[in-house]
């Protein structure tokens, strides 16, 4: 979405954010992965989900019991994008991405089965040729955080900031791509979903602060339905 957006509907993103963040679907492709970060960064193409990569890999340990170099391995022999980010707030490290510091520190918040220093993870994004963005600065105030349903659509940054919005999204149809790429049963590619999600949630709560979470889902009229969701 590259134009301004009315003043109306400036004003309704207070009262239904939801109607409003929509406006800024646009396709994109799961081939290219991001984090889930609002902030302005040398690589702004790609579908979203919480440290790129790394959520991912910690998805495949926790469903399916592997080793860190294991779910790696994994991830790279079904094809998925390697990538990870830095900032320039924390000079560089992998510190920057705050899904790597939680499961450095704190696993458990966002579900990850063991601790993994952010560094030796990055070290090996980049032993992998993988991409390593940069985001700049500090995390803006009074940002949003999405949940997006719809699918091969992800938020397009461009747009969001041309009309002076920050937002946090997942891209929660993603996972099932990839799950299909790692040949992941119906019932272990709806834990790794999940556990994907959960982990969104958790970081956007727990840890950036934001308490609310909006859900952008198909409507009855789109083709695409969403996934059912297993309890537990």
């Amino acid at each position: 979405m590259n134009r301004f957006l009315s003043r109306p509907e400036a004003e309704m993103l207070q009262t239904n954010p939801g109607r409003v963040l929509r406006l800024f679907l646009h396709p994109e492709s799961p081939w290219e992965l991001r984090c889930v970060d609002e902030r302005q960064s040398d690589v702004m193409r790609g579908v979203e989900l919480p440290g790129a990569t790394f959520s991912v890999v910690d998805g495949l340990k926790k469903i399916l019991g592997l080793r860190e170099h294991e779910a790696w391995d994994a991830t790279v022999a079904a094809g998925i994008p390697i990538s990870a980010h830095v900032d320039t707030h924390h000079h560089y490290s992998a510190k920057g991405c705050a899904y790597a510091a939680i499961v450095e520190h704190d696993p458990g918040l966002v579900g990850a089965p063991e601790r993994v220093r952010g560094d030796e993870r990055l070290e090996r994004v980049r032993a992998l040729n993988g991409t390593i963005s940069t985001y700049y600065g500090e995390h803006a105030r009074n940002s949003h955080a999405v949940l997006n349903w719809h699918k091969n659509m992800s938020l397009d940054p461009y747009g969001l900031r041309l009309n002076g919005i920050f937002a946090f999204n997942c891209d929660g149809w993603a996972p099932d791509v990839y799950a299909k790429q790692l040949d992941l049963s119906w019932r272990d590619t709806a834990k790794f979903r999940n556990h994907i999600v959960d982990a969104y949630e958790n970081l956007i709560h727990k840890k950036i602060g934001i308490r609310r979470i909006t859900v952008l889902k198909p409507s009855i009229f789109d083709v695409w339905k969403l996934p059912q969701m297993l309890n537990g």
